[in-house]
């Protein structure tokens, strides 16, 4: 539904969590008791934001809508070590998080309307953590079994069994990074001496190892509906790179697969991957949205901004970026900033049969270390 939710500063300086929505801009949502700080973490389809508000150095679960505003969802104790922290919630309006106990454990909890906030951790963990919420109220995340066991280890809870450790396929840690509401898993093994693996874990066929791209390490970010898991993973040279894994094809590099991509530009983690198939990664050109190919038409994309690393203040610095367009909106424009406070400059742009190159020069006047960004539209 477009609606996104998170933290920002107050004209007094103090963050407060927020809803976005396109055309209504952003409403700061405050906190339960009207004073302290809050930070949205997680909002459904429904505009139902929860995340932890701190008042009185405390956090604290709270959970809002539009209707009864903003209300905390307390703890599972009383007193100075009372603290809660949310981890994700679902449609049907299952909150999970954790929450410290009489002991000085950190348990999972899940909160409910009709029940309020329940401990779910049937594992009795010295630490546990969620992640994410099924659709049918299942909750995932990662917990430490005991003090004496101090690594993470992924875990499952349901209704029906309880919760459940996931293993770690053979490693000495493991951590679930995303879930969907059908709850396929995709993460990490941890194997130690700076050595992981991306993983995946499915009901029906356990954890996996998803190997690398013929390096050292490899880390799962996203997983879809269809199966498809996005993240990072090294190369035999030790150069990161943006990875899609699928049953069918295992693990292969995006940077790939991109369709007459700008020169030079290079995918090196894929951070999410929706329904859809769109994926949010990070480049050398900085974040980048990129959709499945569907032909002439599908919009344009950056490479990153070529420059030299060093020039002499006074001396002009050339620098130049390659762009590819497809939508037809014909001759681009393009603009210039070269942080040090000399204000937006237009470049020179050139382009022929869906591939551009723009290009400008500046001199600064005093040495230091500059941010160059340019912005093509």
């Amino acid at each position: 539904l477009g609606q996104v939710t998170g933290s920002s500063l107050t004209a007094g300086g103090v963050q407060h969590a927020f809803v976005w929505r396109g055309g209504a801009g952003m409403l700061d949502i405050g906190t339960p008791s009207g004073g302290g700080e809050s930070s949205g973490t997680a909002i459904n389809r429904h505009g139902v934001v929860t995340g932890s508000s701190y008042a009185d150095f405390l956090p604290r679960a709270f959970r809002w809508n539009a209707a009864s505003g903003n209300e905390s969802l307390g703890a599972l104790t009383a007193g100075l070590g009372s603290l809660s922290f949310v981890g994700a919630l679902n449609d049907a309006g299952l909150i999970a998080g954790s929450s410290a106990t009489t002991d000085g454990s950190r348990h999972a909890f899940a909160w409910t309307r009709a029940r309020g906030m329940v401990d779910i951790d049937t594992l009795n963990s010295y630490d546990a953590l969620v992640v994410a919420v099924g659709a049918n109220g299942e909750v995932a995340g990662n917990h430490i079994p005991s003090l004496d066991a101090a690594a993470y280890r992924p875990y499952l809870w349901t209704r029906a069994g309880g919760m459940r450790d996931l293993g770690t396929a053979g490693g000495s840690a493991a951590f679930v990074i995303a879930m969907t509401p059908g709850l396929h898993m995709a993460g990490l093994i941890n194997f130690g001496d700076d050595v992981q693996r991306a993983m995946s874990w499915t009901r029906s066929g356990g954890m996996r190892n998803l190997g690398t791209l013929g390096g050292a390490s490899s880390r799962a970010n996203g997983v879809n509906g269809a199966g498809q898991i996005v993240g990072f993973a090294q190369t035999g040279d030790g150069d990161g790179r943006a990875f899609v894994w699928t049953a069918q094809q295992g693990m292969f590099d995006l940077n790939r697969y991109l369709r007459r991509a700008p020169p030079g530009l290079v995918i090196d983690d894929a951070l999410a991957i929706n329904d859809s198939g769109a994926i949010v990664a990070t480049s050398n050109a900085g974040l980048v949205l990129l959709r499945p190919d569907k032909g002439p038409g599908c919009g344009h994309l950056l490479g990153p901004v070529v420059a030299p690393a060093l020039v002499k203040a006074g001396v002009p610095l050339q620098a130049a970026v390659g762009f590819v367009d497809e939508d037809g909106a014909g001759t681009r424009s393009v603009s210039w900033s070269w942080g040090d406070g000399s204000g937006v400059q237009a470049g020179r742009v050139s382009e022929s049969g869906g591939a551009g190159n723009a290009s400008a020069s500046h001199s600064f006047a005093m040495p230091g270390v500059y941010r160059i960004t340019t912005t093509v539209a």
